[in-house]
């Protein structure tokens, strides 16, 4: 309430309140809030991984603060990811005591804006060399070289990969999926520049060893395509060999078992481009069959002329698939008994 006390004083500047019956009608006193109208500035940012604001405001009503008031500005933006946000204020006014006087202020806001583009980052895909397995092979390996790297906070993982299984190379096109702490995928805030690397794959090699081999003559082709490898790698384990154009020895004598080979998947697909081949080759040999030869034995009664068996074909069994015939034509003569 308004609550006042006069003095009245005549022109000689007597007091004469007492010769007045003063009766009071109570007004009011109110103190209304002071209206101010604060715009929050606006900024841009580049994404983080953490809270962005911006605090900046403009009081841009006629009212100011009154002297010795002082205001500071609250953030009410989760401003994280990329995009644009209110810039949204809140105000909290202090006299010069320290004491909360917000109330007193009727407090118009304006927003500006917080926007939050994209991190760029360039990311370069490792190279690598790799020998012919015969399965499909990546490999993942990458690293920032921009000055910009992820931020702690963030984690990155390999999300896509090429491969490659045969002999060539490729560009190594990997990409990365982004996650926040939370296991977000954040990898939309991140402007990412490939440099791809490459694979390449190297043909396997393999050196073959042909069998060395010796075969008792029967009157038969004869040919040997065993083999083994003496290389460091091996033909790969789910493939076939096929031996092509075994050489074939059939009389007595040595030849080189020069024999060449493909290489099929287990597809039946042939995959010998894949493989350096070398050749260490062994010999096949035909060794005289051994042969017993009995001859007859016969009498003659002296009749001083020469004697000797007589000119024939002798037909002798052996365990070949047919029989030895041979002309015997060479004969030892005897002429006097006991020679």
């Amino acid at each position: 309430d308004n609550i006042l006390e006069v003095v009245i004083r005549n022109s000689s500047g007597v007091d004469v309140t007492s010769c007045y019956n003063i009766e009071y009608t109570k007004g009011k006193l109110e103190v209304t809030k002071r209206a101010i109208t604060i715009e929050s500035g606006s900024e841009t940012f580049t994404y983080n991984g953490i809270v962005q604001s911006y605090l900046e405001y403009t009081i841009t009503s006629n009212n100011k603060l009154c002297n010795g008031d002082v205001i500071t500005p609250i953030s009410n933006v989760n401003a994280i990811n990329v995009g644009t946000y209110e810039n949204e204020l809140s105000f909290a006014i202090r006299n010069s005591y320290g004491e909360e006087i917000t109330n007193n202020y009727d407090i118009k806001t304006t927003n500006g804006t917080i926007t939050i583009t994209k991190l760029p980052i360039t990311i370069e895909t490792g190279s690598v060399e790799l020998i012919y397995n015969g399965e499909n092979q990546s490999y993942h390996d990458y690293t920032v070289i921009s000055e910009n790297k992820i931020p702690s906070v963030d984690s990155a993982g390999i999300d896509t990969f090429t491969e490659i299984k045969n002999v060539g190379q490729i560009e190594n096109q990997l990409t990365v999926k982004i996650s926040n702490n939370k296991f977000e995928n954040v990898t939309n805030n991140y402007e990412i520049t490939y440099v791809y690397g490459y694979i390449k794959i190297a043909k396997r090699p393999v050196t073959i060893v042909t069998a060395t081999s010796s075969h008792v003559y029967d009157d038969k082709d004869y040919k040997d395509e065993t083999y083994t490898t003496s290389s460091q790698l091996g033909i790969v384990e789910s493939h076939q060999v096929e031996v092509q154009n075994a050489p074939t020895i059939k009389y007595v004598g040595t030849i080189t078992n020069n024999f060449s080979v493909i290489i099929k998947d287990n597809n039946g697909e042939e995959v010998t481009s894949n493989y350096a081949l070398s050749y260490d080759y062994g010999t096949l040999e035909v060794t005289k069959r051994p042969l017993t030869i009995t001859t007859d034995t016969l009498e003659h009664t002296y009749d001083a002329t020469t004697f000797k068996d007589v000119e024939r074909n002798i037909i002798t069994k052996t365990d070949l698939e047919h029989d030895i015939t041979y002309k015997a034509n060479v004969f030892n003569e005897i002429k006097n008994v006991g020679e």
